[in-house]
């Protein structure tokens, strides 16, 4: 047998960590991800249900953002205090508790209180498990453990159409409840008996972790170390300012950085919370066959966001992959308003916007994180988060209320595609190539640490 080599007993050891949390972990968000967007499709009962306008639905659904963007950072700081299990057993019961709850909603005030309420208690849970993976995994391995956690939001769209759906239509009338309700009731449990799993299975740090032996506890603290001091090697050729974190603040380039991640999220937002709605309006009638309608878009943008991260990392280029992705996303979004052949012309007019938009989602962060010194790079990411995020709160709420006034949303949708449009110019033209170059060489430096080239790239290296 041969021997078995440091960096291969380090790769063997991450895997190992990686196949113990981050399944879960990736379950969590799916969830997550579904109790946030199943209004999209519960929509199209409740909205009659409850007399809800357009414009009154894009607020409830735009509303759930604010409070979790304002309360992200003081949730983090909670989490670095109680730890991993607790903070998540906090907020994935309640959040299941307040996403249950909305079945009893009479009426739009009570609407927007869950939907603030869901946000409140929901916020920290993306940053959180961010934070947790840094505990475990130093920066070269936690661009592919971050990526499999983060896919559970675009599998959700995926799953959210035919699954509540079918719940809708199979359950509508069942103990005297409407299926927009029984929607809401199911979604929440699942949350709520994830974070119990949560608070049993993972550990707060890996010096409690039963299932590691002394030698690995010691090899994944010889990795951390290694990790830290590179990063400070890093800050220092980078020059002074890279020593001052709040710099990063005055950076323009932080701002044409989140308005890229702006517009590519409201795309994604748009099919989230009304391509519904806009299949039902082409002359679908069955819920059930427009929740496995609107998947197709999802699968798509899935598919997209793996081969074009692949090609990326394989060519080692990422400023035209990331322009090519928000160019697409335009002129998808630009099709579903020439295109008026019915739901087959919609659905192929997402599916590209799908495509381009979700990719530039999973190409996005390698920018942020290769622009930035490293004392900057979480000050700096955080802001261009919580800045982007508000596309969640802004996109719904525009276009339900370009809809109440205009009978269309058409107008909204070529303000999104032109928002794209200019983050592929501020891409091409304004994105300096620090950015772009600094993910080639590091990872030319993973090669020569002898890890496969296109096997983790630069995003979330911070």
């Amino acid at each position: 047998m041969k021997p078995v080599l440091p960096v291969q007993a380090e790769d063997l050891l991450f895997r190992r960590i990686a196949r113990r949390i981050v399944p879960l972990l990736f379950t969590c968000y799916l969830v997550a991800f579904l109790d946030r967007v199943n209004v999209g499709i519960a929509q199209l009962q409740m909205s009659q249900s409850l007399g809800l306008s357009a414009a009154q639905y894009g607020l409830a659904a735009g509303l759930f953002f604010l409070p979790y963007a304002l309360l992200e950072i003081p949730s983090n700081l909670w989490f670095e205090r109680i730890g991993a299990r607790l903070t998540l057993l906090r907020i994935m019961v309640l959040w299941g508790l307040t996403a249950s709850a909305t079945m009893f909603v009479r009426g739009p005030a009570q609407f927007f209180a869950l939907r603030m309420l869901l946000g409140a208690f929901e916020a920290g849970f993306f940053p959180g498990v961010i934070l947790y993976l840094s505990y475990w995994f130093p920066s070269r391995y936690r661009a592919r453990t971050t990526s499999a956690f983060w896919v559970g939001s675009v599998a959700a769209g995926a799953v959210s159409g035919p699954l509540f759906g079918s719940i809708m239509t199979g359950l509508d009338g069942v103990a005297g409840l409407q299926g927009w309700q029984w929607v809401f009731l199911l979604a929440g449990a699942p949350a709520c008996m994830l974070g119990v799993i949560c608070y049993f299975w993972l550990d707060d740090r890996p010096q409690d972790a039963r299932w590691l032996s002394a030698q690995d506890k010691a090899m994944l603290e010889e990795a951390h170390r290694a990790d830290h001091l590179a990063l400070h090697a890093t800050d220092a050729a980078r020059g002074e300012a890279a020593a001052r974190p709040f710099a990063v603040i005055r950076d323009p380039m932080i701002y044409a950085l989140t308005l890229i991640y702006f517009a590519g999220s409201c795309g994604g937002f748009t099919m989230n919370f009304w391509l519904p709605a806009m299949i039902r309006d082409t002359g679908v009638t069955s819920t059930t066959t427009i929740g496995w309608l609107a998947a197709i878009p999802a699968v798509a943008g899935i598919v997209g966001a793996l081969v074009l991260s692949y090609s990326s990392d394989l060519r080692l280029e990422r400023r035209y992959h990331l322009a090519g992705c928000l160019a697409a996303g335009a002129l998808g979004l630009v099709g579903t308003l020439l295109w008026k052949g019915g739901p087959t012309a919609l659905l192929v007019a997402f599916s590209f916007a799908s495509v381009g938009i979700f990719g530039s989602m999973a190409l996005f962060w390698s920018l942020p994180s290769s622009y930035l010194p490293r004392s900057q790079a979480a000050l700096g990411i955080a802001v261009i988060n919580t800045l982007g995020i508000s596309a969640g709160f802004f996109c719904p709420s525009i276009l339900g209320f370009v809809k109440t006034m205009t009978g269309s949303v058409s107008p909204a949708i070529a303000l999104f595609a032109f928002l794209l449009a200019v983050g592929c110019y501020l891409t091409i033209f304004v994105v300096p190539e620090r950015a772009m170059a600094m993910s080639r060489r590091e990872i030319s430096e993973d090669a020569n640490l002898g890890l496969p080239a296109n096997g983790s790239s630069p995003a979330e290296r911070a």
